[in-house]
């Protein structure tokens, strides 16, 4: 697991010169040289080594995505009792991206085990929200165990939100001439839309009614009424009762959408509109803002999933039959790695 607030500098993934030239460099480059796979052609060596610098990275919004898997799936138990609903529709999701849109680069990211900055700043951010019910709770870890063991790289930072690290991550990755896919249907993540390289895949229905609708700069202006630089102001100004942000007395969508393209974002808008509700206003910008740029340094190589690590042992202590056999099946050659079990 990463844990983002202790990570070292490593060189980044946008280190371009780093990248060794596959014709002239032996094992010592980071990519393989040619001759290094036998069997690989000159037209596959050079696709790989395009993918290599240009990539496209997929970034999961962690607990959205055990929420969603929990609320799709009926109740399911392993040895013992343990839920794990949670566990096989994480997973099923997993795979089913994995194969559908060919997905080579990722990770997850988890919210921080401790309260946010903006709890700090406003007591009654979020004070609405219910806990999770226990059955859900009690599956964070184990798909925890099930990533890690499946070589997935997990992001987390302290006092941050998940949102946050999405944002940084998305932000340096485009930065770097990377294409970016936000995994997540929350709202709030439209602002990472404003890099031209950076979309928003929302996953709606589940099963064979799976539909997959990605959200980029253009399309997020046609969802909100205002472009992706915009958002943030605009959920200042229209709240946003799931995070317990109140928003301004008399001002709805319309109207926000209204102000916004006459004045502009906040705060430069208090400048010519709504001077009364200044203090309110730039409290809910700090608290809708997502911050882009954390210290968080990573590789490419991190966002590649690396060898399982005690993969069998888990799915044997959850009782997960179907997963197994998927292993099992490789009697002679068995999979070692997401690249070789799913593709």
């Amino acid at each position: 697991m990463v844990d983002s607030s202790s990570i070292s500098p490593d060189g980044g993934i946008g280190r371009r010169a780093g990248l060794k030239n596959p014709f002239l460099q032996g094992s010592a480059g980071s990519t393989p040289a040619l001759g290094t796979k036998p069997n690989e052609s000159f037209n596959a060596l050079v696709f790989r080594c395009i993918e290599e610098i240009v990539a496209r990275i997929f970034l999961f919004d962690g607990m959205f995505q055990i929420y969603r898997a929990f609320h799709a799936l009926p109740p399911l138990s392993g040895p013992g009792g343990i839920p794990t609903n949670a566990v096989h529709g994480v997973l099923g999701i997993l795979s089913n991206l994995w194969r559908g849109e060919k997905i080579r680069h990722l990770a997850w990211v988890f919210e921080s085990r401790s309260k946010s900055f903006r709890h700090q700043l406003d007591p009654t951010y979020k004070a609405t929200r219910t806990a999770p019910k226990a059955e859900m709770a009690a599956q964070i870890p184990y798909v925890e165990e099930a990533l890690e063991s499946m070589g997935i790289t997990i992001y987390r930072h302290d006092s941050y939100e998940a949102d946050d690290v999405l944002a940084t991550l998305a932000s340096k990755a485009s930065t770097a001439g990377h294409d970016v896919v936000v995994v997540s249907n929350d709202k709030d993540l439209a602002q990472v839309c404003v890099h031209p390289r950076v979309s928003l895949l929302r996953i709606k229905g589940s099963g064979k009614n799976t539909n997959l609708e990605y959200i980029d700069r253009s399309r997020v202006e046609e969802l909100f009424g205002v472009p992706a630089e915009l958002i943030s102001s605009y959920l200042a100004l229209n709240g946003d009762d799931i995070d317990n942000i109140p928003g301004i007395p008399g001002v709805g969508p319309k109207t926000a959408i209204k102000l916004l393209k006459q004045h502009g974002p906040l705060p430069g808008l208090l400048e010519h509109a709504l001077q009364e509700h200044r203090d309110r206003l730039l409290l809910n910008l700090k608290l809708t803002e997502l911050h882009q740029d954390l210290p968080i340094e990573f590789s490419l190589e991190d966002l590649t999933p690396g060898n399982f690590r005690g993969l069998e042992e888990f799915y044997r202590k959850m009782g997960m039959k179907k997963q197994l056999a998927a292993l099992d099946g490789g009697l002679f050659d068995p999979p070692n790695s997401l690249m070789e079990l799913w593709s």
